[in-house]
C-alpha cells in the first residue's frame, strides 16, 4: 500500500506544481463486500520487462563525447542518470527500466540495418571496450539493455554477400533464382535484384539482400552471434522485420508458418541458455496478426502498431471513444500480456508532430501510453516535445540538452544532422526547470507507472461514463486497483459518473488521487467507491469535476 503518492497539477496552459497526495480520505461509503466469483484476470507475463518503461534511442543522435557530430557509447553512458539514477522516486530522471538501442553494428550506412560485421560495434559509436563499460553502468542503475537485432537481411557489402556473388560458400547463405521470378515487392517495384550471376531476393531494396533462414548453417550463425552479445551483457533483442523472414512465393512473402516457427525456434535456443532474455519482434500488421506471434510462442513480446494512433488521434480530437476502443482490443488481443506499446517509433512522424504541436495533446497521450495495459517504450525525445517527419533523418534528428547553440549539448562539433524545430525550448535543461513542461509530465507520470502496481502490471476493464470525451479504465492486479480517467476535452467534466457492471474489485477499497495533470496546488481528495456483489462499481462519482485535458489515476487500495 503506498504511504504517499506523487501528483502532478497543471496541465495544458495551466501551471504544474508536484505535490504529495494525501492518503486520508472520508470513511468509506460502502460495507465491505466479498471477492465475486469470476474468473481470475489475466495479468502481464512474470519476465522482468512486464513491469518496465522503456526508451528507444539512437545512439548517433543521443550524446556526442568525442565532439565529432557523432553520438556515441561514452555520450550515453555519461548521460545514463538522465534516463535512470538509479534511485527510484527522486523525480530527477525518467525512471525508466531498460533501453533498446537502435542498429550498433558495423554498418556503411547512418542508420545502421544494413550491417556488414554482426561481431562488432561500429566504430563510430566505439568499440567493445566502452559497450562493456556502457552494460556495466546500465546494469548499476538497474536498465536492462535490448540490442537491435537485423537479421532478415544484411548490407550488400557484407563479406557474406560478396562471397556469395562470387558464387562461394555462401552462395546459399541468400536467395537466389536463375531468372526473375517476377514477384511484386512488399512495398511496391520489385524484390528482386539482377546480377551476373543471377537474381537475388531484397525485400527492401538491392542494398539489403536477405538472408536465406531457411538454410540450417544461417540460423545457426544468427544464434550463434545472439548468444554473444548476450553472453556480452545484454538483456533481449527487438528483432527487426520479424515478419518477413521466410518467404516461399509471390503471395507468401510476409507472416508465413515458416517465419513463425523459426522464430519459435530461435526464442527457445536464446532461452535454453539465456532464460530471462527478451525476445521481442516488430511485426507491423494489425492486432489480429501481431498478437498470434506471442499467442503460439514465436516471440516473448510483440510491438502494437495499433495503439499509437488511437491515443494520438484521440488526444487530437477529443474522442474518448477511439482510446477506450483501442485499449479494450489491447486487452483483448492479448489476454496474457506480451505487448509493447508505443505512440511513434523510428519510422513514423514524431508525436508532437502528428499532434500539430499541442502541448496538452501531447500531454494527454503521454499519459494513456504510461497508464495503459502492454509495456509502453518512449521513443528518445517524445519526452520533450520535439517534432519531426519524413525524411526519416528528421525524424532521427540530435537529441537537445541544453538551450545554448549550436550543439545544444550534444555536441561540441557539427552535429552530423541538424537539430528539429525550437531546441532553444525544446531542451532537456529548460524542462528540467519547468514545472509545466512535458518533460515534467512524462517524469512524474512514469514514476507513479512505477509506483502503483495496477497500473505497471494490471489487467484492464472499459468503465461506462456519461461523458464522450471522457475515458474511463479500470486496472487491477489482484490486490490492487487503479482507475484512469482522461478528460480529452475542453471543458470540465461535472459530477463524473462512473459504473462497471461486473468487474474484479474485492472487499471495499479505500481511493486517493495519485496523479492529477490539473491546475490546483493540492490533489483532491476522491470518495471511496461502492461496489456492488459482482465486483463491479455502482454510480460512482469520484470527484465533484474533472478539468479540461486532464489525466487522473485513483489508486484503489485495501
Amino acid at each position: 500500500m503506498l504511504t504517499a503518492a506523487i501528483a502532478l497539477i497543471g496541465v495544458g496552459c495551466g501551471a504544474f506544481q508536484p505535490t504529495v497526495a494525501p492518503t486520508s480520505t472520508p470513511e468509506p461509503s460502502a460495507q465491505a463486500v466479498d471477492c465475486p466469483l469470476a474468473t481470475p484476470m489475466p495479468l502481464q507475463p512474470g519476465g522482468w520487462w512486464s513491469g518496465r518503461v522503456f526508451y528507444e534511442l539512437f545512439v548517433r543522435s543521443f550524446a556526442d563525447a568525442d565532439g565529432n557530430g557523432i553520438g556515441d557509447l561514452r555520450g550515453l553512458t555519461a548521460h545514463l542518470d538522465y534516463l535512470s539514477d538509479g534511485a527510484p522516486g527522486t523525480g530527477d530522471d525518467l525512471d525508466v527500466g531498460g533501453l533498446w538501442l537502435m542498429p550498433i553494428f558495423t554498418s556503411g550506412s547512418y542508420h545502421g540495418y544494413d550491417v556488414t560485421d554482426y561481431e562488432q560495434v561500429d566504430p563510430r559509436y566505439g568499440d567493445l571496450a566502452s559497450f562493456a563499460a556502457f552494460i556495466d553502468a546500465a546494469h548499476r542503475r538497474d536498465l536492462e539493455v535490448l540490442l537491435d537485432l537485423v537479421i532478415n537481411h544484411t548490407s550488400a557489402e557484407h563479406p557474406w554477400f560478396k562471397d556469395a556473388l562470387a558464387g562461394g560458400p555462401h552462395r546459399d547463405w541468400y536467395v537466389w533464382r536463375d531468372t526473375d521470378p517476377g514477384w511484386p515487392g512488399v512495398a511496391g517495384g520489385s524484390p528482386w535484384h539482377e546480377t551476373s550471376s543471377g537474381w537475388y531476393y531484397g525485400a527492401f531494396g538491392a542494398g539489403m539482400p536477405d538472408l536465406n533462414l531457411a538454410n540450417p548453417a544461417v540460423t545457426a550463425e544468427i544464434e550463434r552471434i545472439a548468444s554473444l552479445w548476450l553472453d556480452r551483457g545484454v538483456d533481449g533483442f527487438r528483432l527487426d522485420a520479424a515478419k518477413h523472414l521466410i518467404e516461399t512465393g509471390p503471395t507468401a512473402q510476409v507472416n508465413t508458418p515458416e517465419t513463425m516457427a523459426w522464430l519459435s525456434s530461435f526464442r527457445d535456443h536464446v532461452h535454453a541458455t539465456h532464460p530471462e532474455a527478451l525476445v521481442l519482434g516488430e511485426v507491423w500488421e494489425p492486432r489480429a496478426v501481431t498478437s498470434g506471434y506471442v499467442a503460439d510462442g514465436s516471440l516473448d513480446m510483440a510491438f502494437d502498431f495499433g495503439f499509437g494512433p488511437a491515443a494520438l488521434g484521440a488526444a487530437r480530437l477529443g474522442d474518448a471513444a477511439t482510446l477506450t476502443s483501442g485499449i479494450s482490443e489491447l486487452a483483448d488481443r492479448y489476454p496474457t500480456g506480451g505487448v509493447a506499446t508505443f505512440l511513434t517509433n523510428h519510422d513514423q512522424p514524431r508525436a508532437m508532430t502528428e499532434l500539430r504541436r499541442n502541448r496538452a495533446a501531447a500531454g494527454l497521450a503521454g499519459e494513456a501510453l504510461l497508464s495503459s495495459p502492454g509495456v509502453p517504450f518512449i521513443y528518445y525525445g517524445e519526452e520533450l516535445g520535439l517534432q519531426g517527419a519524413k525524411p526519416d533523418e528528421d525524424i532521427r534528428a540530435p537529441f537537445p540538452w541544453t538551450p545554448e547553440g549550436p550543439g545544444h549539448g550534444f555536441t561540441t562539433g557539427s552535429p552530423w544532422e541538424p537539430f528539429g524545430p525550437n531546441p532553444e525550448s525544446a531542451n532537456v535543461a529548460s524542462e528540467t526547470d519547468d514545472p509545466g513542461s512535458l518533460l515534467t509530465t512524462y517524469r512524474t507520470m512514469a514514476n507513479v507507472r512505477n509506483q502503483v502496481p495496477a497500473l505497471a502490471r494490471g489487467a484492464a476493464w472499459r468503465v461506462e461514463v456519461t461523458r464522450r470525451d471522457l475515458a474511463v479504465t479500470l486496472r487491477w492486479d489482484g490486490n490492487n486497483g487503479a482507475l484512469v480517467i482522461q478528460n480529452l476535452g475542453d471543458r470540465p467534466a461535472e459530477s463524473p459518473t462512473l459504473n462497471l457492471a461486473a468487474g474484479p474489485i474485492c472487499g471495499q477499497p479505500h481511493a486517493s488521487v495519485v496523479y492529477q495533470s490539473a491546475s490546483g496546488t493540492e490533489a483532491p481528495v476522491a470518495a471511496d467507491p461502492v461496489i456492488g456483489p459482482d465486483g463491479g462499481l455502482r454510480d460512482y462519482v469520484p470527484l465533484p469535476v474533472i478539468p479540461a485535458f486532464t489525466t487522473v489515476v485513483i489508486a484503489l487500495n485495501p
